[in-house]
């Protein structure tokens, strides 16, 4: 935690506080409303001890307290429920939902709960539910005790956890909000008399009752001291009903419901008076709970056998009692009762991860039932003896009720567990066990083990009714795996040679399947409606709303949009009524396609979203891969991809470690398309590769279709056309639906646009099968490409035709969204091209292409476009204004109008953070080049090999690391412009690389041979002096003459400092814009002070200086004091608020006006340095030194940290490295280390 400070609390270590771990629990008890977190690990036995304890002390606030603990519970999470009274279906209710719940109803309490047994759904609620504890406002103390871990015998900590269980971390600044991990074993004096106190104040409304006189109060206390503490406590006399009753709630490990006690004939007196002697207590609901296991006694086999049918004789007994009473059963021997109801349990549980902790109790008493099977299933008075004497059924059993569940991770764990005793017992091809693991493995996505396991199946068959199982399933396998000819075979089998209608109907759907892929709409969609007839005829209720899904996806794509809809959600309806719940998250999914068929984005988006929820309540991790995913790329495809990524990683922590990698091929290949999105064509290759390698091994060839689309993306990213064919070639020898027909036509576009060849004809290719399949992303690529085609063929008119086309494909999309989603769909990578385009022409109205007025808005800013861009810089320039009515700007502007329109190099130069970026972004969008990108290299960021690779580009194996082929910002640049800031900078190889291109307009990537023309404009900036570095030769002086054909010189803001009115409210407007705020004015005093200052940092400086200040501003404008308290380097204007000699009190000077200060020196040192050079020093010398001194003071002050004092200089690190040895600095650097 961040505001956290840690309480050393290991014995022998110097104390702050010396306070015990016990004194530090009961000094947070005593605060009446304290709250947070606390984790509390003691000894075995001191469970129950310390939860009486918080129990007296919170008492004495009159806070109540809910306690789990102390005595044992199948799960003490569904006990507190019960207590506090929501006692929800915890089968049916996720862990969430359940902390939600529970944190209102225990605000203001203090929660005891014990974690053992552990269970996933329960640390899941705890999890949740202490989030909700550490807000203040809900006063909530969660005190989480942990007895599972021992403490070593030196007492200072456990012995697992290393220092960290033995710390106290106490949030500020309010104490009450905590979060403490305490590790409690033994007393000393001072833990003793705090519980003495609590107990005396405990028992002090009492004493007079008990004692009345003090000889009385003196005799028992005599009494108690001479006691021995060790000795067993005196047994509590109790009725024989009462006693009864305790036996029977710590057998069930579980509150007892009314109705639970009336099966078992108890009468309501024995309840009663359990809670009067504090052994039991009774919750909101009537049920009643043991709190004191400290006299546990065996129940007969008859009462045993009783208390679990009376567990379960409830209407409403929950997954949980169902267990219990199967682990009863199990304990007597009594296997097929234990069964059936840990089936039933499993079943009445809708939440997948209680539902894992059930399973693995379920393993326990699958191990309990093939134990000793001589001891374990002998029966008093000759008892028959229930189950089989093998474990392998009873395997197979669960294994195959796992899948019925959708619970496929633990269905092939069982698959593996029955393959394996199967070998052991010498039957390793035995059909039913060969079946189930093949079923279990396509279950997960594994298609290459189902295949291995039912071709072996089909092998060993003995019954041409047994054959028609395996190939039933093998049908299914060979679909996925994108072998309609085998699938068919297989399927026919099935269907021909079933002996029951299950098969049938399996083989059927295949069939069914195959005519949908087919594109034979019609005929599957009477296929289909037979099946469901014959489904419902077989009271199948799966099979039928299977059938009747896939039927609905016939009409959707005969064109009966609106017909599919109505006929999903009928099955929608009919899935959740029936608790056919895979049937409902497989609708959700189809009702989000015809969502986006229909261009409602964000309806699709809340579909998905609920999918995944039915999948996350129902099934295991596998069945959330799809959804999960189809999720990300829809957030991707409308722009929104932090939040794909935020999707990504939800299914990588949903889903979990061990996911096969046919399943997660999805995950990487969505990792991929977002690395592309951002211009990381590196990682999106190892991605995608993964993917491939993913969907390859399960057999998925609808996966790998999709894998290969994006690989080949990649590489016309990258520039590398062959690799970008042969994915191409790849993606070609796949299944695809009609999108990715149409999109795969447009890469085919694309790669021969790419090597130089014609492309026009499969543009129009492409542009038939998107209009074919009606997708807006294809179709608007095919446009583009063609747009692009008819203009280099001359033929304009239809160049315009295709860029309306392009732009109505893209506001199909755009039109559908919500503003803040539509500038976000806008701001796609993808998109800013056509955007640049659209821009140009719309500042023509006379040839306006129409664009919808509703977009206009969001066509014209550039926000949301700025969050999304690439680490290469390529993006359109930002219509950001030179802002200043000075002469020197009105100068600015005027030259950049003469030199805009022209070809010629442009070379700008100016000090550090006086706009020069702004300029170079002024000059593309005024040229003939602004249809193209305007793309933008620091060269003083990277280093000379790196510099050289970024330029040019490189090939695959030029350097280490050197992956793939990359192109270079020469080629990113083409048809634009390329803008080298800091150009200065650049090393004399470099130097050469550089000259080259200007002299030839030709180049090569770093490791390749063949020349590559460059068709860009350059534009320059430095804040150093060329010429005198020419001079020095630390420039090429024939580079020099080559880079300044024409030179802009960008005044520095000392010397316009009539336009800080006019800089400073554009500023605050833009940074007022960016927050969705109003934008305050600066006051008078505020701007007359910053007229004094001398602004070494330009126009940055004051960016920066108007954001702190505008941030902390409270009032209505923004103050001097504003200024002088935020911001570091202009406190000192608060010592001295009068106007100094360089300036009058009138007024700063109106725009268009040269104040009188702008040609004074704006400090004396100036005034030093000049005498200096008077005397005789060079100018140049000068500034070496002057740079070499500033560099020495700002590592001395950074303490030798280079970084640190880059950030002083404001300059780069890099830069700062190269100078430090330059001026050989290493000396100092040593010097401040030693």
């Amino acid at each position: 935690m961040s505001n956290s400070r840690a309480i050393s609390l290991i014995a022998g270590a110097p104390q702050p506080e010396a306070r015990s771990p016990f004194v530090v629990l009961d000094d947070l008890l005593l605060q009446p409303n304290a709250g947070g977190v606390i984790r509390l690990r003691v000894d075995g036995d001191g469970v129950g001890p310390i939860a009486r304890h918080i129990a007296r002390r919170a008492s004495q606030h009159g806070r109540r307290v809910i306690a789990a603990a102390g005595v044992r519970l199948t799960d003490p999470w569904r006990h507190v429920t019960r207590r506090v009274g929501i006692a929800p279906r915890l089968g049916m209710s996720q862990p969430s939902d359940v902390a939600a719940e529970l944190a209102e109803a225990c605000a203001g309490s203090v929660l005891v709960v014990a974690t053992e047994p552990q269970t996933a759904w329960g640390d899941a609620v705890a999890a949740d539910l202490a989030r909700y504890a550490g807000q203040h406002e809900r006063e909530l103390l969660l005190i989480l005790v942990d007895a599972r871990v021992a403490i070593d015998e030196e007492g200072d900590q456990p012995a697992h956890s290393g220092t960290t269980a033995a710390k106290l971390l106490v949030r500020e600044p309010d104490p009450r909000a905590a979060d403490l991990e305490l590790a409690i074993e033994g007393l000393d004096e001072q833990d003793g008399a705090r519980w003495w106190d609590a107990v005396v104040k405990q028992d002090a409304m009492a004493s007079s009752e008990r004692f009345g006189r003090l000889e009385s109060l003196d005799r028992w206390w005599e009494a108690t001291r001479r006691r021995p503490v060790d000795a067993p406590a005196e047994p509590i006399a109790l009725t024989d009903e009462a006693a009864l009753l305790l036996d029977y709630m710590l057998h069930a490990q579980q509150s007892l419901a009314p109705a639970t006690l009336a099966a078992l004939e108890i009468d309501a007196a024995a309840a009663d008076e359990l809670c009067e002697l504090g052994l039991a207590a009774r919750a909101k609901d009537g049920s009643i709970t043991a709190i004191d296991e400290r006299r546990v006694r065996p129940l007969t086999a008859v009462r045993q056998r009783r208390l679990a049918t009376a567990l379960v004789g409830a209407d409403d007994a929950d997954a949980w009692s169902m267990m219990r009473a199967a682990e009863l059963h199990a304990s007597l021997g009594d296997a097929d009762d234990a069964e059936r109801l840990a089936f039933e349990g499993l079943s009445r549980c809708g939440d997948s991860i209680a539902r894992e902790d059930l399973w693995r109790r379920w393993d326990d008493l699958v191990d309990l039932l093939a134990a000793e099977p001589k001891r374990r299933r002998k029966r008093a008075k000759g008892t028959p003896v229930q189950g089989e004497t093998s474990r392998l059924p009873r395997l197979l059993r669960s294994a195959g009720h796992a899948l019925m569940l959708g619970d496929s991770d633990r269905a092939d764990r069982l698959a593996r567990q029955a393959m394996a005793l199967a070998s052991a017992e010498g039957d390793a091809d035995r059909f039913d066990v060969l079946l189930l693991h093949g079923r279990a493995s396509y279950a997960r996505g594994d298609t290459t083990t189902a295949a291995l396991s039912l071709g072996r199946a089909l092998s060993v068959a003995k019954t041409d009714g047994a054959r028609a199982q395996a190939a039933a399933l093998m049908a299914q396998v060979r679909y996925m795996a994108g072998d309609p000819e085998q699938a068919q075979r297989y399927a026919e089998e099935a269907v021909a040679h079933g002996e029951d209608v299950v098969t049938r109907l399996e083989g059927r759907n295949v069939i069914g399947k195959l005519l949908l892929a087919r594109e034979r709409w019609s005929e599957a969609e009477q296929h289909f409606a037979s099946d469901a007839y014959d489904a419902t005829r077989a009271g199948d209720g799966e099979s039928e709303l299977r059938a009747r899904l896939n039927r609905a996806i016939a009409v959707l794509y005969l064109g009966r949009r609106e017909q599919a809809r109505e006929m999903l959600e009928e099955i929608m309806e009919d899935g959740e009524r029936r608790g056919i719940h895979r049937a409902v998250a497989y609708t959700l999914s189809n009702l989000a396609t015809i969502a986006l068929l229909q261009h409602e984005y964000e309806r699709a988006l809340a579909l998905l979203e609920k999918a995944i929820e039915v999948r996350r309540r129902y099934e295991t991790r596998v069945g959330l891969v799809l959804p999960i995913s189809n999720l990300a790329e829809l957030r991707l495809r409308l722009g929104l991809v932090a939040e794909a990524e935020h999707s990504l990683r939800f299914g990588l922590q949903s889903c979990g470690k061990g996911l096969p990698l046919s399943r997660y091929a999805y995950f990487a290949k969505v990792a991929a398309c977002i690395h592309l999105e951002r211009g990381e064509t590196e990682l999106a290759h190892k991605e995608i590769q993964t993917a491939i390698s993913g969907a390859t091994c399960g057999g998925d060839v609808s996966a790998l279709a999709r894998c290969h689309r994006v690989a080949a993306r990649i590489a016309l990213e990258d520039g590398d056309v062959p690799r970008a064919r042969i994915a191409i070639e790849q993606a070609g020898e796949q299944r695809h639906t009609p999108s990715g027909k149409a999109e795969l036509a447009v890469l085919r576009s694309l790669c021969a646009r790419a090597a130089g060849e014609p492309f026009l004809d499969l543009a129009t290719e492409a542009l038939s099968l998107a209009q074919r399949a009606d997708d807006p992303e294809s179709l608007r690529e095919a446009h583009q490409l063609l747009f692009q085609g008819f203009l280099l063929a001359g033929d304009d008119e239809a160049a315009r035709s295709h860029l309306r086309g392009a732009i109505q494909a893209r506001d199909r999309v755009a039109d559908a969204l919500r503003p803040t989603l539509r500038r976000r769909f806008l701001g796609r990578r993808g998109l800013r091209k056509l955007r640049d385009l659209e821009l140009s022409d719309l500042d023509r109205p006379d040839e306006s292409l129409g664009v919808p007025e509703t977009l206009r808005s969001s066509l014209s800013s550039s926000d949301d476009v700025e969050q999304t861009a690439p680490r290469l810089d390529v993006r359109p320039a930002r219509n950001r204004l030179l802002v200043g009515e000075s002469l020197a700007m009105r100068a600015l502007r005027g030259t950049i109008r003469r030199v805009a329109p022209t070809n010629a190099t442009v070379l700008i130069t100016g000090q550090t953070g006086c706009g020069k970026e702004l300029v170079a972004d002024a000059i593309h969008q005024a040229s003939t080049r602004a249809r193209g990108p305007l793309v933008k290299v620091n060269c003083a960021a990277l280093v000379e090999t790196l510099l050289l690779s970024e330029l040019f580009g490189h090939e695959k194996g030029a350097f280490t690391g050197a992956s793939a082929r990359r192109r270079g910002r020469f080629e990113i640049a083409e048809g634009g412009t390329l803008f080298l800031d800091e150009i200065g900078d650049i090393s004399p190889r470099t130097q050469v690389a550089l000259l080259r291109v200007l002299q030839n307009s030709t180049f090569e990537r770093v490791g390749g041979t063949t020349q590559l023309h460059a068709n860009v404009r350059i534009v320059c900036a430095t804040h150093r002096d060329l010429k005198a570095m020419v001079k020095r030769g630390e420039f090429r002086e024939d580079l020099y003459y080559r880079l300044c054909g024409v030179q802009i010189e960008v005044a520095p803001l000392k010397d316009r400092l009539a336009d800080l009115p006019l800089l400073c409210e554009a500023l605050l407007a833009q940074a007022a814009d960016e927050h969705g705020i109003a934008a305050k004015p600066v006051s008078k005093d505020a701007l007359r002070a910053l007229h004094r200052h001398g602004w070494p940092g330009n126009v940055r400086e004051l960016e920066n200086a108007v954001r702190v200040a505008a941030l902390f501003s409270r009032g209505d404008e923004i103050t001097l004091r504003d200024f002088t308290d935020n911001v570091e380097s202009l406190r000192y204007l608060a010592d001295d608020p009068e106007q100094d000699a360089s300036v009058s009190e009138s007024t700063p000077p109106s725009p268009g006006e040269t104040s009188a200060s702008d040609s004074l020196p704006p400090t004396s040192s100036t005034e030093m340095v000049y005498a200096e050079i008077r005397s005789g020093t060079k100018l140049a010398d000068m500034k070496r030194k002057l740079e070499q001194e500033c560099i020495a003071r700002a590592l001395v002050e950074a303490g030798g940290n280079i970084t640190r004092a880059a950030k002083l200089l404001g300059m780069k690190r890099p830069r700062l490295s190269q100078l430090v040895k330059q001026y050989e600095l290493g000396s100092v650097l040593e010097d401040i280390k030693s």
